[in-house]
């Protein structure tokens, strides 16, 4: 059994929750706004908008924001490991992979933007 503190420590959950705290800051203005009882109609759709076109954006500009995430993500868990060189790596592959991702990729970057980033 892991303990908590080994699951914070592991590059795949802290980059998950790195990607999801990003994301869902854009999110969190328009659900407080939407709920508020004296919102219009027409300023409601503005700010749904706004929100659909910050989403945009960060989907046009995966790559960058990945590479920041990723920078950020493993930067905690030197912090949590107390490893100045810890560095990420790419989980092992197998020809047929039933319980998580099995998607080539060249980097450790580029697999976590394929199985983390992209699909959020």
């Amino acid at each position: 059994m892991l303990l908590p503190f080994s699951i914070l420590s592991q590059f795949e959950f802290v980059m998950a929750f790195t990607t999801m705290f990003k994301v869902m800051s854009i999110v969190r203005g328009l659900s407080v706004k939407l709920q508020s009882s004296s919102i219009d109609i027409s300023k409601a759709y503005k700010d749904v908008d706004r929100t659909c076109q910050g989403l945009q954006h960060f989907r046009d500009n995966v790559s960058e924001h990945s590479d920041r995430w990723f920078k950020y993500a493993a930067e905690k868990v030197r912090e949590a490991v107390g490893e100045s060189d810890y560095v990420p790596s790419l989980p092992r592959r197998c020809g047929r992979q039933r319980n998580r991702a099995n998607i080539s990729a060249e980097t450790a970057e580029e697999y976590f933007r394929r199985t983390i980033v992209i699909p959020f």
